[in-house]
């Protein structure tokens, strides 16, 4: 797994935080089980320990409310998005996932959960394929970009996220090899 993170943020600007994560890899799964991981709530409770809660906010889970832990000093974090799957006729599953943040009060929730600050803009592109080697495996690239008001230096909360990420990417391969155990009892 490859994971890239970029600032980018004005001197003048110290409570915005923009970051943007691009993570590519392999993993031992078909598509359709790496995009459950991404997609069953229930599931993704199990194995995301960064998690404090993920709820659907519309019939068929297509809006959610996202509650992670953040390392300290950070508050935890809360997202709310509209996410969309498909299958593209070449193959590749697309997972899309954007704000909407600007829709809170129709959806139903307070811009407060569970004493965490809401992410100001959330955006969230995977792209999942069956790999090229014919091992059954799949690749996946993902693209993140957060906009969160934080009153932490750019510097210091880049260190904590590229502690953070691949500790989280470890426990998405994780989550693999559980999910594979419980598919083939």
């Amino acid at each position: 797994t490859r994971s890239q993170s970029k600032e980018s943020s004005a001197a003048s600007d110290v409570y915005k935080r923009q970051s943007h994560f691009l993570t590519e890899g392999v993993a031992a799964c078909t598509p359709a089980e790496f995009v459950r991981l991404w997609t069953d709530a229930e599931f993704r409770q199990e194995w995301d320990r960064g998690l404090l809660s993920l709820q659907p906010l519309s019939a068929g889970g297509g809006a959610l409310c996202h509650v992670i832990k953040c390392p300290y000093p950070l508050a935890s974090r809360h997202y709310v998005y509209d996410r969309h799957v498909c299958t593209l006729p070449n193959g590749v599953t697309v997972i899309h996932c954007t704000s909407a943040v600007a829709r809170l009060a129709a959806l139903g929730v307070s811009s407060t959960v569970r004493s965490s600050v809401l992410c100001a803009a959330f955006h969230s592109l995977t792209a999942v394929r069956p790999a090229t080697d014919g091992s059954g495996r799949c690749e996946y690239a993902m693209l993140t970009f957060d906009e969160q008001p934080v009153r932490l230096p750019g510097w210091l909360l880049d260190s904590l996220l590229r502690r953070t990420y691949p500790a989280f990417m470890e426990s998405v391969r994780q989550a693999v090899e559980l999910l594979l155990s419980l598919i083939h009892i």
